[in-house]
């Protein structure tokens, strides 16, 4: 039996820096561009970055693994809420 522990580190930057960030370290640098180009904000995809279940504005990047692929994943970063656990994605 084997655990791991993760670290957490806040993504610094304005939302877009952040969400270029976070597709690139996803492997989307197509999307990545659109975001350079203006084409995607974070705006677009988060709103006012307010959680639905709680109105938190605290975010957990969560790794994208085989499992999400095989599981019907869309391959867009999947961000959990700090505050409740709510599931939604970037």
């Amino acid at each position: 039996m084997k655990f791991f522990q993760i670290t957490v580190t806040e993504i610094e930057g304005k939302p877009n820096e952040i969400l270029a960030k976070v597709y690139r370290q996803n492997n989307m640098e197509r999307a990545a561009s659109f975001v350079d180009k203006g084409e995607i904000t974070m705006e677009d995809r988060l709103g006012e970055g307010k959680c639905t279940e709680c109105g938190n504005t605290e975010w957990d990047v969560k790794p994208f693994t085989y499992n999400d692929y095989m599981n019907g994943g869309n391959g867009k970063p999947n961000i959990e809420c700090r505050n409740c656990g709510y599931i939604t994605h970037l």
